[in-house]
């Protein structure tokens, strides 16, 4: 991944219920984006080992900047948790995040035991994928533990 004019920085992830996740950290945005955004996401499944990978799924939300105000969108609790609120066109500076809610119920569908789910988020100019402005990788692996009885 080439050098990206906006970095991603101290950003944790915590569960905190079953399927809900709380995210913080800082987005540092160094110059305007005053381009038609999208976000992509590309997820791979592969072994624990990684030996071995396919393309699993992959989703694009184009016209990305109309759809930020959408209350009702998966997205809003985490853009509402954002100050400065990000508004397009999206002016350069630092971006907290803090307490951002993520309700995850959709993955316990995909059979998680047993892979290694890797996901890659891009921002990225509308209509062209190689014009990135934001990527945040992401990789998560799933086990059953049995519990012990004391």
């Amino acid at each position: 991944m080439p050098n990206l004019p906006n970095n991603m920085d101290n950003v944790t992830v915590t569960m905190i219920q079953r399927n809900l996740y709380v995210l913080n950290g800082y987005l540092d945005i160094t110059k305007d984006i005053n381009v038609p955004v999208a976000l992509s996401m590309d997820v791979k499944r592969c072994t624990l080992d990684k030996t071995h990978c396919e393309d699993y799924d992959s989703l694009t939300i184009t016209k990305l900047c109309g759809k930020l105000k959408d209350a009702k969108a998966l997205w809003a609790p985490m853009i509402e948790s954002i100050q400065p609120t990000p508004l397009c066109p999206v002016k350069h500076g630092i971006y907290r995040m803090t307490n951002a809610t993520a309700n995850l119920a959709v993955v316990s569908r995909l059979p998680l035991d047993g892979y290694r789910w890797v996901v890659r988020f891009t921002v990225h100019q509308d209509g062209d994928k190689k014009k990135i402005l934001i990527c945040l990788d992401a990789e998560v692996s799933i086990t059953n533990q049995k519990r012990r009885h004391e």
